[in-house]
């Protein structure tokens, strides 16, 4: 495949657009050196970044090309000269990045390509059957202990981390980890679904409910927080601890966040009554920036932030040898030499000013790419996802 420095606009790009032809329209009438059919993104690839199949050389291509346009109409004295780099396309092609695509929308593993590579079940459900179907690598581990550690020992804990990237498997092993133990964990979760809304006296009444559903809840705010004192207490008296958990908390007020260390300082003696764990998307670690959020700087100090990283590439390879293995296969079987080091190339998605390119190798999106490379690669019949087929997959026209 070309380097990302050689791949530039042919001049093929210039007719089809010119002529009103679709790369949909090109590839249903191009086969490959082997006599299968090229793909519409390995043709986008093709046309706008100069991209050739490795086993398909330009000579088997060009005279395809040619007597597709003559048939409609487009006059064509030099084929080769089509798949050479344009000059008046390139500059503008490499001065703009291309548009992101970090592959968040949903794909499905299709029937044909499980029977294709000989699997049962989909090796990348939406909702895996059960917590030993979800990976965790050493980060993810490291999260584990850090989130069971606060509930342990008391403190502010934040996990930050993009959508798609684990944080609700992280969290539904928590919560079942709270259950299995033999010291009782006391779990508060505020229901307020938008947590725009969620106060420090939403919290109160969660702390009030969840601990003494009988309980009634004073109206007075003194009372209030004698009250959730009390139940702290004589449930630490008891031998239970207690675990707040809320989630989505970038949408949480400063002044609610500021409201944290009171609920962190409640205390008997040197020991915190109640345990803190916030889980939420990168505008969290925005909210618990000091730099910014100077006059929050009493909790921010407080808290411990976790971020979760995309995968490296070694662990990439061993989250898909983890996923292919419990659906009964195996990444040798599935992959083509080259195919895994291409993903992280292909989930690298542009910051909003286009000036730096942000990776997006998490969890949802690899399977979601990979899914889509799999599925692919059993409609053309390929014995294994390749390179080309990751990198060009679902491309955009």
């Amino acid at each position: 495949m070309a380097t990302p420095q050689q791949s530039r606009a042919l001049r093929l790009r210039s007719v089809l657009e010119a002529h009103g032809i679709t790369h949909a329209e090109l590839a249903r009438n191009l086969t490959q050196a082997d006599g299968s059919p090229m793909s519409r993104s390995a043709v986008v690839q093709l046309v706008s970044n100069g991209v050739m199949l490795k086993r398909t050389p330009a000579s088997h291509i060009a005279p395809q090309i040619a007597s597709f346009l003559a048939a409609r109409g487009v006059a064509c004295t030099a084929p080769e000269e089509l798949l050479t780099p344009d000059a008046e396309l390139a500059a503008p092609e490499a001065a703009q990045p291309p548009a992101p695509e970090p592959f968040m929308q949903r794909t499905t593993l299709s029937p044909d390509a499980c029977r294709h590579f000989g699997i049962a079940v989909d090796p990348f459900p939406l909702m895996p059957a059960d917590i030993e179907d979800v990976w965790f690598g050493q980060d993810q581990r490291l999260v584990r202990e850090s989130m069971r550690a606060t509930a342990k020992n008391g403190g502010i804990l934040a996990i930050v981390g993009e959508s798609g990237c684990g944080k609700s498997w992280l969290q539904l092993d928590f919560e079942r980890w709270l259950e299995t133990q033999p010291t009782k964990y006391v779990l508060v979760r505020p229901r307020t679904v938008d947590k725009a809304r969620l106060t420090d006296d939403a919290i109160v009444r969660a702390i009030i409910a969840d601990i003494d559903p009988a309980a009634k809840i004073p109206i007075a705010i003194e009372a209030r927080a004698r009250k959730i004192e009390k139940l702290l207490g004589d449930g630490h008296n008891a031998g239970a601890r207690h675990v707040l958990l809320i989630d989505e908390t970038q949408d949480i007020t400063k002044r609610t966040l500021k409201q944290l260390k009171r609920f962190a300082e409640i205390r008997a003696g040197w020991r915190p009554l109640l345990s803190i764990v916030l889980i939420g998307q990168p505008e969290l670690g925005a909210l618990l920036d000091e730099a910014t959020n100077h006059d929050a700087r009493e909790v921010i100090q407080r808290t411990q932030v976790m971020t979760m990283q995309p995968l490296a590439t070694i662990k990439l390879a061993e989250y898909l040898s983890f996923k292919l293995d419990r659906a009964g296969t195996s990444a040798a079987r599935v992959f083509d030499k080259g195919a895994i080091d291409a993903i992280p190339q292909r989930l690298k998605e542009w910051n909003r000013e286009r000036t730096k390119a942000v990776s997006r190798v998490y969890p949802l999106a690899i399977n979601n790419l990979v899914a889509a490379a799999m599925n692919e690669c059993a409609s053309l019949g390929a014995p294994k996802v390749t390179a080309e087929q990751i990198a060009t997959v679902g491309a955009r026209s």
